[in-house]
């Protein structure tokens, strides 16, 4: 099949996670609202930002309503919806 040029390819492990937090509690995920805003309220701290799993899961997460910092060893990283930004260092 052919990727058409704006759609993105994600690692299944981060969507595997986020399949999961979806069946966990029907309070996290909330179908009925618009995409962007399923996750809205919910807080999610990310340990590592790997190009498998930390990256992708936060960005899914964040472009989907969810508040996510992402922790490094280097930094920590707050992402909201299309937002990033550098948070104090710890």
């Amino acid at each position: 099949s052919r990727v058409e040029e704006n759609e993105v390819i994600f690692p299944c492990t981060a969507l595997a996670v986020v399949r999961i937090l979806k069946r966990c509690d029907r309070n996290l995920f909330d179908p009925c609202k618009l995409v962007g805003k399923r996750f809205e309220g919910m807080i999610v701290t990310i340990i590592n930002r790997s190009e498998i799993l930390g990256r992708p899961l936060a960005s899914i997460l964040a472009n989907d309503g969810a508040t996510v910092y992402s922790v490094d060893k280097d930094s920590i990283l707050l992402y909201t919806y299309n937002k990033m930004k550098r948070c104090n260092s710890y």
